[in-house]
């Protein structure tokens, strides 16, 4: 397993405004290694995004500082943690 992407994947939910899904994600692509983001439900604004554990304090430092900017707030069972094991090259 020592071959493995990562072997554990933080998922970070927030609920936005749905016109901002797009700048949100093109602010994470900026920060390369931060977090991939995915639409969970459009109409409602809920997110994702899949953080690596090395970087999910930077992530939510990044997501916090949209407060400013747009409506976002942590959604309901707002940290998730997962197991990898299978994703291996």
């Amino acid at each position: 397993m020592d071959n493995c992407i990562w072997k554990t994947t933080v998922s970070l939910k927030y609920i936005v405004e749905p016109s901002q899904i797009g700048f949100i994600n093109g602010i994470l692509e900026a920060f390369d290694g931060y977090g991939v983001l995915r639409t969970l439900d459009r109409a409602r604004g809920l997110i994702v995004i899949w953080a690596s554990p090395d970087f999910m304090q930077e992530t939510i430092a990044v997501m916090n500082s949209f407060k400013e900017l747009i409506y976002i707030k942590p959604a309901k069972h707002f940290i998730e943690v997962t197991k990898n094991e299978e994703l291996t090259f």
